[in-house]
């Protein structure tokens, strides 16, 4: 449809093949038609990335609630001794610091 576009229109009235209806895309005057329809096809690759990445971190989101649930459930049945253990856990995953071993000195 790019050859129905000419030199200095400020938009475009295209059939949306997913919905059958006309809508109205603004243009650059300024611009041909090509870099008109190349901003907007890197505009969707980019929309189209951003979604993919977002999909991950939903997911890794989703991973990460479980995981700390149950941790929760764990802390309610927990003894002292146990607590190191999680505390090492949960530095393993990046969740809290590493602790530093550190010696006290005698007098």
């Amino acid at each position: 449809n790019i050859y129905r576009i000419n030199q200095g229109e400020d938009a475009v009235t295209v059939l949306n093949y997913y919905t059958n209806e006309e809508i109205t895309i603004p243009l650059n005057p300024t611009k041909s038609p090509s870099v008109n329809a190349q901003y907007y096809y890197k505009q969707y690759n980019r929309m189209k990335t951003r979604e993919r990445e977002l999909d991950h971190q939903i997911h890794l989101t989703r991973e990460n609630i479980d995981y700390f649930a149950n941790i929760e459930q764990q802390l309610e049945h927990i003894t002292v001794d146990e607590i190191d253990d999680i505390r090492d856990e949960l530095a393993e995953q990046g969740f809290m610091k590493q602790r530093k071993n550190i010696k006290k000195k005698k007098n």
